[in-house]
């Protein structure tokens, strides 16, 4: 069972209780909201993403940002933190200050809270980014090359012919290339 955050009288810092009951005892321990955030940081720095936990209410309980946890910032107003609140996972786009952020929120249903996970946009499709320039650079030089050949290979191998033709003497090759040459 997870309590509701609190000032702690023992620490004077933001908490919540989490109590595990057992067949005959419990286990008691009082989760400071400075330290969640502090392992929500090093999360995010290895994965390359902003993970936030959020209470029953919406606020946030644990940020890469401990001032924001400290703060409990309510995040309600975000359409899919709702959508978690009530129970349903789901992925959107979320613009946090100047940054647009693809999201994804769920919720932990045996506390209530919900888990909001985002990465920047750019970061996320990056690698499709960097496969349209591939794209566009193979379709340039596929079109270059038909363009060579079209336009400077084919007029040279056409006036082979005809040099080959007129050596050999052959008149009735030379009018057949020139007619198939002008037909093309």
């Amino acid at each position: 069972v997870w309590s509701e955050t609190f000032l702690s009288l023992l620490t004077g810092r933001i908490t919540a209780v989490v109590v595990a009951a057992g067949p005959q005892r419990a286990v008691v321990v009082e989760l400071a909201l400075e330290g969640l955030s502090q392992s929500l940081a090093e999360i995010g720095q290895l994965a390359q993403t902003r993970v936030v936990v959020l209470d029953r209410a919406g606020r946030v309980i644990g940020h890469p940002d401990a001032s924001q946890a400290l703060r409990q910032e309510n995040l309600r107003q975000w359409p899919l933190v709702r959508q978690a609140m009530l129970g349903a996972a789901g992925s959107g786009r979320i613009e946090v200050g100047s940054t647009d952020y693809l999201a994804h929120a769920m919720p932990v249903q045996p506390v209530g809270w919900s888990v909001l996970v985002m990465q920047p946009t750019r970061r996320v499709l990056a690698p499709l980014y960097a496969l349209g320039w591939v794209l566009a650079a193979v379709l340039v030089l596929a079109l270059g090359y038909f363009g060579f050949d079209k336009f400077v290979l084919a007029p040279k191998r056409q006036a082979t012919e005809i040099t080959e033709a007129k050596k050999l003497g052959r008149s009735e090759a030379l009018a057949t290339t020139t007619d198939a040459a002008t037909d093309k």
